[in-house]
C-alpha cells in the first residue's frame, strides 16, 4: 500500500465515522495562525480555544490534523485508494474503471481539526463536483447540511468539549489551495444538540494551513 493512500485513507474514514468573507464571528476578526496546523477559538455561552500541530509523515496525526483531497492525487495514487474499497467477490478491475468516471472520486476537500478539546470537520455538500471547489483560492458560504446546495460547505461532527453542536451558518476563505498546501480562515454560528441547552448558541472563528508533503505524489515538497 503506497504511503499516499494510508494517509488519504485513514483521514478520510475518520471524517466519515462521525467558511466567501474574512467575517469572523467569535473574535471581530480571523484568526492568524502560526506554522502548520489549525487553531479555533470559541466564544459565545461556550469561552474556550483549542490547537492542533500538523506534522508531516505521521498518517495518524493526519487523520486528525490535516487535509486531503484527489486534486493531491495522481490517478495512480487514486486507483489505489479505489482499489482498496473493493469488497472480496467483487470486480476490481471494474470497480477501478467505474470509480475513475465519478465526479469527484474520492474526496474534493476535507479539512479536519481534531484534538482532545474540540474537533470538527469542513467538507463540500453532497453533490459537489471538482469544478464547484476548484483547486485555487475561493470562498464558499457554510451552511446546515440538509440545505446545502453544491459548491456550498458543511461542517460534521462539531465537538466543543464533551457537548456536540449544529452549524447554523458560517463563510470558509481558502486563502491558499494549490499542490503545495491549503490555507485559510472560517467562521461559524452553532447551537447545541441537546434540547435542555437550546438557546446557548456559540460563535468558532478558525484558521487552518495543512503543507502538502506525502499526501499525494503531485505535491510540489516533498
Amino acid at each position: 500500500m503506497s504511503h499516499a493512500r494510508t494517509t488519504t485513507m485513514s483521514f478520510a474514514v475518520t471524517c466519515f465515522a462521525m467558511v466567501c468573507t474574512g467575517q469572523a464571528y467569535a473574535a471581530g476578526k480571523a484568526l492568524a495562525l502560526s506554522g502548520n496546523g489549525c487553531q479555533v477559538q470559541v466564544t459565545g455561552a461556550v469561552t474556550t480555544s483549542w490547537k492542533g500541530d500538523w506534522h508531516a509523515l505521521d498518517d495518524d496525526q493526519s487523520a486528525k490534523i490535516g487535509a486531503a483531497t484527489d486534486y493531491w492525487l495522481s490517478d495512480l495514487d487514486l486507483e489505489e485508494v479505489i482499489e482498496s474499497f473493493v469488497r472480496p467477490g467483487q470486480d476490481r478491475a471494474k470497480k477501478v474503471v467505474l470509480g475513475m468516471r465519478k465526479n469527484p472520486r474520492f474526496v474534493i476537500l476535507l479539512l479536519n481539526c481534531k484534538t482532545d478539546e474540540g474537533s470538527l470537520f469542513v467538507q463540500p455538500a453532497p453533490k459537489s463536483i471538482y469544478q464547484d471547489v476548484p483547486r485555487k483560492p475561493n470562498s464558499y458560504k457554510i451552511v446546515v447540511e440538509r440545505k446545502a446546495a453544491p459548491g456550498q460547505f458543511v461542517v460534521s461532527s462539531l465537538k466543543v468539549g464533551k457537548d456536540y453542536y449544529r452549524v447554523t451558518e458560517g463563510h470558509l476563505d481558502l486563502k491558499k489551495f494549490d499542490f503545495e498546501r491549503v490555507a485559510g480562515t472560517f467562521s461559524l454560528k452553532a447551537a447545541p444538540l441537546k434540547l435542555e441547552d437550546k438557546g446557548k448558541d456559540i460563535n468558532l472563528a478558525g484558521a487552518f494551513n495543512f503543507p502538502c508533503t506525502e499526501a499525494g505524489s503531485r505535491c510540489k515538497l516533498k
